[in-house]
């Protein structure tokens, strides 16, 4: 069974892997970047401006990029400071 890159050659091959490697890149950069947004909402949370429309931002986020999202509140939970129970029961 032939696959593509049985069929590629060295440097056709290289260019692929590179391209993949930048591919890899962008996502981990984009990762980031949600990352921080989500952060930036969920620490808004311990205000009483705007909490319904940060918790609809995070609702959203949480259906798009749930494994970001569940990472950034797991992180704030475990700093054990009081807020972020707040927090947490704000967006609840």
């Amino acid at each position: 069974m032939w696959c593509e890159q049985c069929t590629l050659s060295g440097e056709d091959f290289s260019e692929k892997k590179n391209s993949s490697i930048v591919e890899i890149q962008r996502i981990i950069a984009k990762n980031e970047e949600i990352k921080e947004i989500i952060k930036n909402l969920w620490s808004n949370l311990d205000g009483e401006l705007d909490a319904e429309r940060i918790v609809d931002h995070l609702i959203n986020f949480d259906r798009k990029e749930p494994k970001i999202f569940s990472d950034v509140v797991i992180e704030d939970l475990k700093s054990k400071e009081s807020i972020s129970l707040k927090k947490f029961a704000v967006f609840w």
